[in-house]
């Protein structure tokens, strides 16, 4: 008996932003801005077939949420020689909903230091806070994440970061740039096992866990730019993990978007001073899967489907959190960009592309076969696509 579930997700948001540049000081720039955003959200609405209604699969929607922000920054630009440049920064950030409120100080920095004329070194630090949680799970057949905003008990997320670069001009249109980076975070957002927001919708932060993240690795680029046409490739390798006290065994394992390996290759051309032309491709190493949870059921159907009954959806058995990754994938882009005729007050563009996966799934959804509870191992993952081709088209207007 063939069952189906509906889901969507909504976001409406409006923003408003100012900014104010000062040049008091010779060699001294300074930035201020303000910011202002109210948001609301439908994380997870789930519709169920009849057929599954039926078989008592029933769902509990979770309400639409709505929360605000607003912000005040401060930056300056200092430039103390022809060869150092400095620029502090302090972010001040407000989060409210109709029972939380969050107040966070965000200070940033970047320094650079040039010589040689050709050759650049670069140090960064940031520190940021993250207001909408993602949270992911890789074992409801198709790879799914949700998006929550941070609560009382899920408060948002901090990061701080650190990135060391090294930037070389080889000749007047060749360059070629390489950076280092170590990210900390805590208070990102999981399942806990068993987890789930179909089921309970209303007190879905009981189904959400709390842990710490960290991300480190290294990127290279190499860019050429001509007067009609610029290339680049670009190249990272990098970890990321999570850990999370009452999920595998209070252990490190990999994030699901843990990537190892992610190669691009841009060109784009000028085919007239209002018309541009671009190709990407891009491959990437796959992602860490988590398999879907044993269940027990009764074999009375000779497929072994009729008969799946989850006992309790709160407290299901699983196996190692992203034990296996999945096939790398083969992306390709084309795009192209038209300047439409403007004003002395506004521009506008239209731009229209293509995207088409060659040699790999997109790894969008896994089926994994039902088998019996004396042979757990058995079956084999299947990966399948959505779609093969996927076209855009977009407008911009600037004023």
């Amino acid at each position: 008996q063939k069952i189906s579930f509906s889901n969507k997700a909504s976001i409406t948001e409006a923003e408003a932003k100012t900014q104010m540049d000062i040049t008091s000081i010779k060699n001294i720039r300074l930035k201020i801005g303000a910011n202002f955003s109210a948001t609301t959200m439908q994380p997870l609405h789930t519709t169920a077939s009849r057929e599954a209604r039926q078989l008592n699969f029933a769902t509990d929607n979770m309400r639409p949420m709505s929360y605000k922000t607003y912000g005040v920054f401060c930056e300056q630009e200092i430039k103390p020689s022809a060869t150092f440049f400095i620029r502090p920064a302090l972010y001040l950030n407000r989060y409210f909903t109709r029972n939380y409120i969050h107040t966070s100080l965000q200070p940033r920095l970047f320094m650079s230091y040039r010589f040689l004329e050709t050759n650049q070194f670069t140090f960064a630090y940031a520190k940021m806070n993250q207001f909408l949680h993602q949270v992911s799970r890789l074992d409801l057949g198709a790879i799914g994440d949700f998006w929550v905003p941070a609560t009382c008990k899920l408060p948002p997320a901090q990061s701080n970061m650190i990135n060391l670069g090294y930037r070389k001009k080889i000749t007047r249109s060749l360059s070629l740039s390489a950076d280092v980076y170590y990210k900390l975070m805590k208070h990102i957002t999981n399942f806990a096992e068993g987890g789930n927001l179909f089921y309970d919708g209303q007190r879905w932060q009981n189904n959400i866990r709390t842990g710490n993240g960290r991300s480190y690795g290294a990127e290279l680029l190499l860019l050429k730019k001509a007067e009609k046409w610029s290339a680049q490739l670009a190249y990272s390798l990098s970890w990321s993990k999570r850990q999370f006290a009452d999920m595998n065994e209070g252990e490190w394992y990999p994030f699901k978007y843990d990537r190892r390996h992610v190669l691009n290759i841009a060109f784009s051309y000028r085919l007239r001073k209002w018309w541009d032309a671009s190709f990407v491709g891009m491959f990437n190493s796959g992602d860490w899967i988590w398999f879907i949870p044993t269940a027990t059921y009764t074999p009375n159907d000779p497929a072994g489907m009729t008969s799946l009954s989850y006992t309790d959806p709160t407290t299901l058995s699983y196996n190692h959190i992203n034990g296996q990754r999945t096939p790398g994938t083969y992306r390709f882009n084309f795009n192209s960009t038209i300047q439409l005729k403007s004003a002395a007050s506004f521009s506008h563009r239209l731009s229209a592309g293509i995207n088409t996966l060659l040699a790999a799934n997109n790894l969008s959804f896994f089926s994994i076969p039902w088998v019996i509870q004396s042979s757990p191992s058995a079956g084999n993952m299947t990966a399948q696509k959505t779609f093969n081709i996927l076209g855009y088209i977009s407008y911009t207007l600037s004023f």
